[in-house]
C-alpha cells in the first residue's frame, strides 16, 4: 500500500471532516484537495492537507531525523541505488529524483512510485505523537510491507514478534480489511514475558486493550470489520463482565459500531461443574465496524438450503408442508370471506408451481386470524393481511443465513504439551468469508499459535499475525506451512 491519497481520505472521514472543511483549513482549492485524495497534485499541496488533518507523513519503518528528503536518500543508498538507476527503474527523469531528494518537491504520483520501488510504506502519524516517532517508526518488515501492497500468492501468512501496540503503530492507516482476535485472559496469561494479561487490576487491563483497539481502528479500512472474542473471569465468585465492559468503552470512547454480539456455544466443552452456578458453555464474539456502510458478503455464508421433496407421492416444501395443508386451513377459516378464499387458493396454486419447478424451496402462508404474524399493523404486510386476508413469506432459494448463535466444538488439545488455540479454526469461517474480500488482508494482533492466520490462508486471504511471544509465533509459522 504505497498510495497516500486513500490514507488522507480515510483519516478525514474518520475524523468527521468534509472535503470542504479540510480544503478551507489547508488553504487549498477544493479541486486540489480532491486531486490529492485521488493521488494527484503537488507535494506542497499534499503537505498542507496532511497538516490540516493534524497529522504528519512518515515512512513506516524508516524516518530520518533530517526529514522526508533525507529519509529517501538514506533508503536509496541502503538499497545500493544511484539517482540515475532509481529514475530509470520507475520511468521518471533523474532531475525529478534530484528535486525530490533535495527539497522534497514534485508530484504525489512520482513520490508514490519512488516509495513503491524503495519498499517504503507511507503512514500518517498524529501530530501529538511526533515526540514518540522513534518508537512509531520501527521497521515494518519488508515482507509485510510487500503484503500490504501486493496481491501475494500463495497465501502464506506473515508474522511479527512484538508488542501489539508498538507494532500496530508502524502500520499505515486504512490498509487492513478485517481483524479477528482473542486477547489473553485477564490474570491468566500463559507465558510470562510481559504484555497484556499481566495487569494488576481489571481497569488497567481494559485500558491497555483500549490502546490496542484504538490502533486497530486506525489501521482498519473504513469498510473493514473487527471481530473480538474475549474471555470473562471470576474474582471472588463475581463474574467480571469483561467483554461488555470493553465493548461499551469501545463504542462510547472510540466510535466503534457494534453489529452483533454473537454466541459461540462450545459443544462438548471441557469439564466445568461448579456446585453453586451453571457451567459456562459459551463465549461472546463481537462484530464491530467503523461506519454504517461496510463490506459484507452475506451470500458467502449462506447455509445449504433444503430442497422440496415428494412424500407419499405428494409434493411438499423443504420443511415438509403440503399444499393440502394450506387448502384445508383456507377452507376452514372463519376470518376470510368467499372471494378471499378463492384468491388465496389461486395464489397458493401459483406458489406451489414454483415449488414443483424447484425455483422456490420453501415458504410460509399467513392467513388472517389463523397464524402468528411477523409484521406491524402499519407495515406493507399488515396492509396485505387487512386488504386480502393473506400473504406469502418466500424463503431465499440461495439458503438461509446463520443466526447469531454458533454451535462449534472447541479445538481438541489432546496430546499437546501447550495451549494451542483460543478458538477453533471453524469459528473464523463466518467472519472471514462475510467481512474480508477474497485476497483481502486479515490481521490478528494476538495471534498466538496462528488459528486466525491459518483459516485466512485456507480461505484464500492474506494474513498478518502479531504476538509478543516468539515461541508462539514459531508455532504459528509451523502451522501455516
Amino acid at each position: 500500500m504505497h498510495k497516500i491519497g486513500p490514507l488522507i481520505k480515510a483519516i478525514r472521514v474518520d475524523l468527521g471532516y468534509t472535503q470542504e472543511d479540510i480544503a478551507r483549513r489547508a488553504n487549498v482549492t477544493l479541486p486540489t484537495l480532491i486531486g490529492c485524495e485521488n493521488g494527484r497534485g503537488s507535494l506542497a499541496s499534499l503537505m498542507k492537507i496532511i497538516g490540516a488533518l493534524d497529522h504528519r507523513l512518515v515512512w513506516a519503518g524508516f524516518d530520518h531525523e533530517d526529514g522526508h528528503a533525507a529519509s529517501l536518500v538514506a533508503r536509496q543508498k541502503s538499497r545500493g541505488l544511484s539517482q540515475r538507476r532509481l529514475a530509470k527503474a520507475i520511468g521518471v527523469s533523474q532531475s525529478m529524483i534530484m528535486r525530490l531528494e533535495k527539497n522534497f518537491e514534485g508530484r504525489v504520483v512520482n513520490l508514490e512510485k519512488v516509495l513503491h520501488h524503495l519498499k517504503l510504506v507511507p503512514r500518517l502519524v498524529k501530530s501529538d505523537e511526533i515526540g514518540d516517532l522513534t518508537e512509531a517508526t520501527q521497521l515494518l518488515p519488508d515482507e509485510v510491507a510487500d503484503l500490504l501492497d501486493a496481491k501475494t500468492e500463495p497465501y502464506v501468512p506473515r508474522f511479527i514478534v512484538g508488542d501489539a501496540t508498538d507494532v500496530l503503530k508502524t502500520f499505515p492507516s486504512g490498509v487492513i480489511d478485517m481483524v479477528m482476535t482473542s486477547p489473553p485472559y485477564f490474570g491468566l496469561r500463559e507465558y510470562d514475558n510481559g504484555g497484556i494479561g499481566n495487569e494488576q487490576t481489571l481497569d488497567e487491563f481494559i485500558t491497555n486493550l483500549l490502546i490496542v483497539t484504538k490502533e486497530l481502528h486506525r489501521a482498519l479500512k473504513p469498510t473493514g470489520s473487527f471481530w473480538l472474542n474475549l474471555g470473562d473471569s471470576y474474582v471472588d465468585k463475581h463474574q467480571q463482565g469483561i467483554p461488555w465492559r470493553l465493548a461499551i468503552k469501545m463504542m462510547d470512547e472510540q466510535g466503534w459500531i457494534l453489529r452483533n454480539s454473537n454466541i459461540w456455544h462450545k459443544k462438548k466443552a471441557g469439564m466445568d461443574s461448579p456446585s453453586d452456578r451453571l457451567p459456562n458453555r459459551h463465549k461472546l464474539l463481537f462484530h464491530f465496524v467503523k461506519q454504517r456502510d461496510y463490506y459484507y458478503d452475506a451470500d458467502a455464508i449462506r447455509q445449504t438450503p433444503k430442497k422440496p421433496r415428494l412424500r407419499d407421492g405428494e409434493q411438499v416444501t423443504a420443511t415438509g408442508i403440503s399444499q393440502q395443508t394450506y387448502i384445508d386451513q383456507i377452507a376452514s377459516s372463519e376470518h376470510l370471506n368467499d372471494d378471499e378464499k378463492v384468491n388465496a387458493l389461486n395464489e397458493l396454486e401459483s406458489v406451489f408451481s414454483e415449488i414443483k419447478a424447484q425455483t422456490l424451496n420453501d415458504f410460509r402462508m399467513i392467513l388472517r386470524g389463523s397464524h402468528r404474524t411477523t409484521h406491524s399493523e402499519n407495515s406493507s404486510r399488515g396492509k396485505l393481511l387487512e386488504d386480502k386476508g393473506f400473504y406469502f413469506l418466500k424463503y431465499d432459494p440461495r439458503g438461509p443465513l446463520p443466526s447469531d448463535v454458533w454451535d462449534i466444538a472447541p479445538e481438541s488439545t489432546r496430546g499437546r504439551d501447550t495451549h494451542y488455540a483460543a478458538y477453533p479454526e471453524q469459528l473464523c469461517h463466518i467472519p472471514i468469508l462475510s467481512t474480508c474480500p477474497e485476497n483481502g488482508i486479515v490481521l490478528d494482533p494476538f495471534v498466538g499459535t496462528g488459528t486466525t492466520t491459518l483459516a485466512a490462508k485456507h480461505l484464500s486471504r492474506r494474513a498478518i499475525g502479531i504476538d509478543i511471544s516468539e515461541t508462539y509465533v514459531d508455532m504459528a509459522r509451523v502451522r501455516s506451512g
